[in-house]
């Protein structure tokens, strides 16, 4: 091991990692923006253009990174977001759109009357026994839910074993890779079947995003810094961890992304 990233990853706390998150997540597609906004907005320009007019509420910002998305396209988003430090960064960042940031958990929403509810990348952390009692309750009749989060993957086969090896070797608690769909159908997976058990919901559908991002080595591992199981570990295993993972990496890292969308309409 050549260690040539060593000691840039120790004494990472959450607070930072909150910079981190918002530099180094992966966006989302620009179509699945559009896909969402032509079923909550039938009648608004789905086509890149702004809708005109529209409100939504959004579980769990984070740092605002699908927030900006939307409200680029002047959606009024109401941004629940309880981590205090990725609340701050979200006002800081989603400034001078229309966004409001709610520094409480969504479980805490009241009830609404909205065409949209969305999450990006962060259902599974809202408690599953009222997550869709409490959108189902901020949504007007026939407005839309929309949940969807990115999954990536090391483009290169060799690459992805090398560090698939060092997660093994030093923190296999922290395991990073995950696979990519191979089913066709999206509507197998999960939350589909939550969504079409609850009986607020109706019209379920689910599509993917398929893309490819690349990064340098060092932002690499900044971004793997930001994924919860890693920060999770103490400063000597990531640090350990990050910097066998430099060195199996080369100079620029290819990952392949895959972005799923689950939308649901309120009956």
């Amino acid at each position: 091991m050549t260690g040539r990233f060593r000691g840039q990853f120790t004494g990472l706390p959450f607070g930072t990692a909150a910079e981190e998150y918002d530099r180094l997540r992966p966006g989302y597609p620009a179509d699945l923006v559009n896909a969402v906004l032509a079923r909550a907005f039938p009648a608004g320009a789905t086509d890149g253009a702004a809708v005109v007019t529209g409100a939504a509420v959004e579980a769990s910002a984070g740092t605002g990174i699908a927030t900006r998305a939307f409200a680029a396209r002047c959606i009024h988003v109401t941004a629940y977001e309880p981590d205090l430090q990725m609340a701050a960064l979200a006002r800081i960042r989603c400034a001078g759109l229309p966004v409001h940031v709610e520094e409480s958990r969504f479980e805490d929403a009241g009830a609404g009357g909205v065409p949209l509810v969305f999450s990006a990348q962060a259902w599974h952390w809202i408690d599953p026994a009222v997550r869709c009692d409490v959108a189902a309750g901020l949504l007007h009749r026939g407005g839309t839910l929309a949940l969807f989060w990115t999954v990536d993957q090391l483009a290169d086969a060799a690459v992805r074993a090398a560090v698939d090896e060092a997660y093994a070797a030093i923190a296999p608690i922290a395991g990073w890779s995950a696979d990519l769909a191979d089913e066709t159908d999206p509507t197998a997976r999960w939350p589909a079947a939550e969504l079409v058990a609850h009986p607020a919901f109706t019209d379920v559908s689910a599509q993917l995003f398929r893309w490819e991002r690349v990064l340098p080595a060092n932002g690499f591992l900044a971004y793997l810094a930001t994924h919860s199981p890693v920060l999770r570990l103490d400063d000597d295993t990531r640090e350990q961890l990050l910097a066998a993972v430099g060195d199996a990496v080369p100079d620029q890292v290819r990952l392949a992304e895959e972005t799923t969308l689950y939308l649901a309409s309120r009956g």
